[in-house]
């Protein structure tokens, strides 16, 4: 892949957590175990974009970004993500839920990069 594919699935990646659905994940908890997971997974499923997401990485697309967004954030970084998607999952509406991705647009665009390796196997 390009840079210019890396950096405009990083700019779907943070357009589909602006303008995502509005189910709630679900908890309260500081971000850790299958809570945080859940959060996550159901933000990354509902993120405008998705279809393309997981028609060029694989229909595990959002369990492989998840599994990212661990193992390349701190855990401060990572509890801030996690709480950054519940936060959008809760969102009013869309300009809340852009306003929420604007802010955390480097948490969101680390993991998007190292997602571009979330491939569908052949």
């Amino acid at each position: 892949m390009t840079h210019r594919t890396f950096t405009w699935l990083g700019f779907v990646l943070v357009a589909g957590w602006a303008c995502g659905g509005s189910a709630d994940a679900g908890g309260n908890g500081a971000g850790d175990g299958g809570d945080a997971v859940a959060a996550l997974t159901a933000a990354c499923e509902s993120q405008r974009g998705i279809g393309y997401l997981k028609r060029e990485h694989g229909e595990n697309y959002c369990e492989c970004w998840v599994a990212k967004a661990r193992e390349v954030l701190a855990d401060d970084n990572y509890r801030t993500l996690v709480e950054a998607a519940r936060a959008e999952l809760r969102a009013a509406d869309e300009a809340d839920r852009e306003a929420i991705a604007r802010e955390h647009t480097t948490l969101y665009s680390t993991v998007a990069s190292a997602a571009s390796s979330c491939k569908a196997a052949d």
